[in-house]
């Protein structure tokens, strides 16, 4: 017990040979009731020489403080940095970085008992670690919309929809059009009968080989054929839920390949974000046949497009106020999306948005 260092022992190590020393105060009182955690990462790219000594004679300060400490070999890093550290040779690099670093700390006595090591790849490329493209636009777009929502509320009055119109004047008011090139300009306007939004009929689901959290779906949509449509649903949907059950499809998006599947058009569904997300497929209304237009009121006789063009952003613009009513009736600015037969619903996400 004698030659445990006291707390200012401790400080006086941790601190010395540093440029900078931050928070010393809090330092002290931590040193008062347990030891440090210190944290320090290196890639693992070309051979360790000399010049580690340096980091390393700090390394060994720590841990003569008692301070538990953790080396992080960014193995994945070393990779992706112009393959500085061949694919192959990852696990061998950290191997070798690990009984350099020990060997240099025993040659100067330090103890090694409170010393770990970790790889990056331990947790870069675990499933816990991985986002799928798809789950991380859609919480980008949660939080966007609702960093936004505030903005667009307040630029809804008429006092700045009328300063937006004098500062950014249509174009098209402007000058007249070539001839030749005149357009039709309610098929300019985003409104929601630009969209083609069916009641769909899943008739078969699957998971998807190369993905553990999408499904692939065959949804009759009232067409010949039925069409493939890829959704991250399986965290949230079991798969017997889904397997012939009514549903809202989006059919006129450009349709894109996920993960080497190509999805023809987009399952809507209600959700709510958080640290416990929830999601829940829309429900058109009892009896629907697949086929059958869903539409905003006030917006049925519209005509959608063939194909809406993703840099026009037409979906991702309307998109921005769909939300889920406190009666969960899914709504476009505050009025609800319907069919001949009725309101499309959620079972219980009331004021979720709608992706």
């Amino acid at each position: 017990m004698g030659d445990t260092p006291s707390p200012e022992e401790k400080l006086h190590l941790i601190t010395r040979n540093l440029q900078e020393v931050l928070g010393e105060d809090k330092l002290k009182e931590i040193l008062k009731e347990r030891e440090l955690k210190i944290y320090w990462g290196t890639a693992t790219t070309g051979k360790p020489h000399v010049a580690y000594f340096v980091p390393m004679s700090k390394i060994a300060d720590f841990l003569k403080a008692g301070c538990e400490v953790t080396i992080l070999f960014a193995d994945l890093h070393a990779y992706l940095d112009n393959m500085k550290a061949p694919w192959e040779l990852l696990e061998l690099r950290a191997s070798y970085y690990e009984n350099v670093i020990k060997a240099m700390l025993e040659s100067i006595g330090v103890p090694l008992e409170k010393l770990k090591f970790i790889k990056g790849t331990d947790y870069q490329l675990s499933k816990l670690w991985v986002v799928h493209p798809g789950d991380l636009k859609n919480s980008v777009e949660v939080a966007l919309n609702k960093l936004l929502d505030p903005i667009r509320e307040k630029f809804n009055t008429p006092a700045l929809k009328k300063l937006a119109s004098a500062a950014y004047p249509d174009p098209s008011k402007q000058k007249p059009a070539a001839k030749g090139s005149a357009k039709n300009s309610e098929t300019e306007e985003v409104i929601p009968s630009r969209l083609d939004i069916r009641v769909g009929k899943i008739i078969s689901v699957e998971k998807h080989p190369d993905a553990d959290s999408l499904y692939v779906e065959k949804i009759d949509v009232g067409e010949a054929e039925s069409r493939t449509v890829v959704s991250g649903l399986v965290q949230f949907v079991p798969k017997e839920e889904l397997q012939d059950r009514l549903v809202v499809v989006l059919c006129n998006l450009k349709p894109q390949k996920m993960r080497g599947v190509e999805s023809q058009g987009m399952l809507l569904c209600a959700s709510i974000e958080g640290m416990n997300r929830q999601v829940e497929p829309l429900d058109p209304p009892a009896g629907s046949a697949p086929g059958e237009r869903v539409f905003v009121k006030g917006y049925e006789k519209g005509q959608p497009d063939e194909e809406l063009k993703p840099k026009k952003k037409v979906f991702e613009k309307l998109q921005a106020d769909f939300k889920i009513s406190e009666e969960c009736i899914a709504q476009w600015k505050q009025t609800d999306f319907m069919t001949k037969l009725g309101h499309i619903s959620c079972k219980s996400l009331k004021g979720g948005s709608i992706s």
